[in-house]
């Protein structure tokens, strides 16, 4: 998908080349456009205003589909509990007491789930998380995250950290709703193709589940 179909505005003064015998015969040259990008603000928890939103309803123009489906982006993980919990799952924008849930298997510290935006990238400033909120299981208000770090990547192997925390109990039941400022602000000035969650100490509940109800991001999408 294009930015142009995203209606996505150009950005920034185009640069002009001119050889000499362009100068010559007074020519300005050619144009080479900036690359274009739009600015997402955060206004509440689970508003439509975030880059998910933006490119899973083609800028608000269709109805809103998890943009993994037509593969605009691709949301993966280190480990899977079991199947019906996908990755993907938050992503879905399913906000009730049975949602679809994320969750990593507990066999292992440094559980991560990871966005590929392919063709696009992205500067993050700030996001929010949703607890898990399967209510109706009888979990919900298990293994919920308190120590993470957000981080980006421009090729899934050298990894930059936006934000850091550790033994935060925002998330403090199942289906809450947290908001972050990156709390990396220089880190978070770059721009990147990759952006995961990695979870880097013991949940609620004391073990290494990385559970997760949605996944919001706000920035800039270039």
């Amino acid at each position: 998908m294009s930015f142009s179909k995203l209606g996505i505005r150009q950005r920034g003064v185009p640069k002009k080349y001119a050889s000499t015998s362009d100068m010559a015969n007074g020519n300005t040259g050619s144009t080479e456009i900036t690359p274009t990008s739009k600015t997402f603000t955060w206004v509440n928890n689970g508003d439509t205003n975030d880059i998910i939103y933006w490119l899973g309803s083609a800028g608000k123009t269709t109805p809103f589909t998890n943009p993994n489906t037509n593969g605009i982006i691709s949301t993966t993980s280190l480990s899977l509990f079991a199947a019906g919990y996908e990755a993907r799952n938050i992503h879905d924008r399913v906000f009730d007491t049975n949602g679809n849930i994320f969750s990593s298997e507990s066999g292992s510290d440094g559980q991560w789930i990871m966005d590929d935006f392919k063709s696009k990238t992205l500067k993050v400033t700030d996001y929010c998380l949703k607890a898990r909120d399967d209510l109706q299981s009888g979990y919900a208000n298990f293994h919920l995250p308190r120590s993470w770090k957000l981080q980006g990547s421009k090729d899934a192997l050298t990894w930059t950290d936006l934000d850091a925390r550790v033994n935060d109990s925002t998330l403090a039941s199942g289906g809450s709703w947290g908001h972050f400022i990156c709390n990396q602000v220089t880190n978070s000035a770059d721009n990147y193709r990759y952006i995961r969650m990695l979870q880097t100490g013991l949940t609620s509940t004391g073990n290494n589940y990385l559970t997760l109800g949605e996944l919001c991001l706000y920035g800039e999408l270039f």
